[in-house]
Parts: C-alpha cells; structure tokens; sequence
C-alpha cells in the first residue's frame, strides 16, 4: 500500500485533479496559481427577525453605559459649581485668608471635582462618538438603519434634547 501511495507522489496530480488556474484570452499555455476557491462550509444560521424597536435597544445598548457615565459626570459638576457658588457667596472678602482656611480649602477641593468631572465626561463624550462614527457596530448598525430606513439619529437624542426640539402644542 505505502509503494502505491509513494509511485502516485511521485507521479505528481492526476491530470483529471490537476488545479487548473485562470488563464486569459489569447494566451496559450497554462499558469499555475497558488490558492484553493475551496470553502469551509458554516453551520445553518437560525434567522431572527427583528422589528424596529427592537433595533433602536439594540443600537442604544452599546453606548448606554458610557452615556450614563458621562450623564453623572455632568451631574456631578453642575453639583461642584453649585457647591462653589455656595461658598464663594460665604466667603468673607474682608476677613484674612488664615480665617478662611476651611471654606477656601472647600471650595478649591470643588474646583479639582468639577474639573475632573468635565475631563471624565469629555472622554466618554468621545468615546461614544467613536463607536457611533468609527467601528464595526456602527457600519453593521447604518446598513441596519438603511434596510428600517430610519434617520442616523433617530432615538439618540437624550430627554433633555428632545425637550427641547419639540413642537409647540397648536
């Protein structure tokens, strides 16, 4: 068996499973190419339909962790610039600062939070406009929203902004 195995290696492929590569008009001899248009064959996919609103959790639920990030980040400074406003108003412009050691220590540890807090929030501000921008979730996610025909921002919009582009009641 092996002697069988080694003379048909030797011989090289048979012509009837020889590989035969593209060859072009008007070119006589045959060209080998490296390569195989063999396939691995995948497994049957079950097929889920999905409605609309269902698409729009879906889009949202990729940036819904960030966005609530950068929505407490915005929480937390409006909270540090209405705590400073608090203290400068009881500072006493007056006094010397060795009598007001604890209020403007406050107030400067306020102004550290409220920077760290916009810093936080713009970094996940960015982040969400990356993945909506430049990412396979956002190319898989506009050939979705071609198919439902369906406005890029459609749903993106927070409470606040839609508050604000609503319509005045007739």
């Amino acid at each position: 068996m092996s002697d069988e195995i080694a003379k048909d290696a030797a011989q090289g492929p048979h012509p009837e499973t020889k590989p035969r590569g593209y060859i072009p008009e008007g070119v006589e001899e045959e060209k080998e190419f490296g390569g195989t248009l063999a396939g691995i064959p995948l497994p049957r996919e079950p097929f889920y339909p999905l409605r609309l609103d269902q698409f729009l959790t879906l889009r949202e639920g990729e940036t819904s962790e960030a966005r609530a990030a950068r929505d407490a980040c915005l929480g937390a400074f409006v909270a540090a610039i209405v705590g400073i406003v608090g203290l400068v108003v009881l500072i006493k412009w007056d006094a010397p600062i060795s009598e007001q050691k604890v209020a403007i220590g406050a107030t400067a540890i306020l102004c550290v939070g409220a920077v760290a807090t916009l810093i936080v929030a713009w970094v996940q501000q960015r982040n969400i406009s990356r993945t909506r921008a430049r990412s396979a979730y956002s190319r898989l996610v506009s050939t979705i929203e071609e198919r439902f025909q369906v406005s890029p921002t459609a749903g993106h919009m927070s409470a606040l902004l839609r508050w604000f582009q609503r319509k005045p009641r007739a």
